[in-house]
C-alpha cells in the first residue's frame, strides 16, 4: 500500500486522509493462522515491507 502512496491514519491502518505510513493491514500474515475460519487473535508476524517500493510522495 505505501509503494501506491496510501496513506494511514496514527493508528497505522489505511484511512482516507490520513498522513501516515501503513504499518498496520490484514490480520494474518502466515496461512496456518487461519487454521479455526479467522478466530484466532489478529498476528503480524512479518511486518516489514519492501522499501525499494516505496512511493516517493
Amino acid at each position: 500500500m505505501n509503494a501506491l502512496g496510501v496513506k494511514a491514519g496514527t493508528d497505522g491502518f489505511p484511512a482516507r486522509g490520513g498522513s501516515e505510513p501503513v504499518t498496520h493491514f490484514g490480520m494474518y500474515d502466515r496461512t496456518e493462522d487461519f487454521i479455526g475460519g479467522g478466530t484466532n487473535p489478529p498476528t503480524i508476524h512479518d511486518p516489514g515491507e519492501f522499501t525499494a517500493l516505496r512511493a516517493n510522495a
